[in-house]
């Protein structure tokens, strides 16, 4: 079976729920959750939020915030788990998104 070619923006199909579309960026990043702190590795984001693939598992609906380097720290929750994969849904004003996805098209060009 042939895989399908990788996109720089994935495309939202007629199911998607997503308000932004998903940029890859697969870069070591850190997460604080509860009193502890997890390295992870970031595989895509948007303003909106980003899949993680993490050394532990975290549950869904865990606050947490993700450490990004020239950024800082942006709060989000678990909005999807399936084992050490995790989707993020990211807590912030318009400013903040606005903020992120500079940071986003400056991080992934």
């Amino acid at each position: 079976m042939a895989r399908a070619q990788p996109r720089a923006w994935s495309e939202p199909d007629q199911g998607e729920r997503r308000r932004d579309r998903r940029r890859p960026y697969s870069r070591s990043v850190h997460i604080s959750y509860g009193d502890g702190g997890y390295p992870c590795m970031l595989e895509n984001i948007s303003a909106g939020g980003a899949r993680l693939t993490l050394s532990a598992e975290l549950p869904v609906a865990a606050d947490m915030v993700l450490e990004l380097a020239d950024y800082g720290a942006v709060p989000g929750r678990v909005v999807y788990a399936n084992g050490y994969s995790v989707a993020i849904r990211f807590i912030l004003d318009e400013s903040g998104r606005r903020r992120l996805q500079a940071w986003i098209e400056a991080h992934t060009a």
